[in-house]
């Protein structure tokens, strides 16, 4: 089975990350309130943030080889940070999308931003992401979204 790494954000590029040869995994928010996090993070942020890092701290996600966050937030840019320095000894990256999409640099831009990124995997981990296997992965993970756009649209 391949190693599991994780994401809170559906910006982050599963296909990337399975590409590479791991699962990728949604971090969802626990029913159980926080304490660890408080250390942390302030009582006002966001509940997933909160949980998630709680998690975290609590040792229920130790089966991650890493973590992948899409700074869609300033308080999941900080997050980051937090895990980073929580956890250095894991693979913690931010993949930094494309704010004003309209703008003519904006498709350079992500496409630079998405290779930055592959490069961080395969340096820490010593793998590849070929061509191929990219392809394969958008095929699946576009077969799975249709698949469940198609389930929803029979609700």
């Amino acid at each position: 089975m391949p190693q599991k790494i994780g994401y809170l954000c559906t910006y982050v590029p599963e296909e990337i990350i399975h590409a590479a040869g791991f699962s990728p995994v949604r971090i969802a928010p626990s029913t159980t309130p926080p304490t660890r996090a408080d250390a942390h993070l302030q009582s006002y942020t966001c509940c997933l943030a909160r949980s998630c890092l709680d998690q975290a701290l609590a040792g229920k996600l130790t089966d991650l080889a890493g973590v992948v966050f899409a700074h869609t937030c300033d308080t999941l840019q900080g997050l980051a940070d937090i895990w980073h320095e929580s956890f250095p000894n894991l693979f913690v990256e931010t993949v930094v999308g494309p704010v004003a999409l309209n703008s003519p640099h904006a498709q350079k831009y992500l496409v630079a931003e998405l290779r930055r990124f592959i490069a961080a995997l395969e340096k820490h981990f010593g793998v590849r992401v070929t061509d191929d296997a990219l392809r394969a992965s958008i095929r699946l993970y576009n077969a799975r979204r249709r698949a469940l756009a198609d389930f929803y649209a029979r609700r």
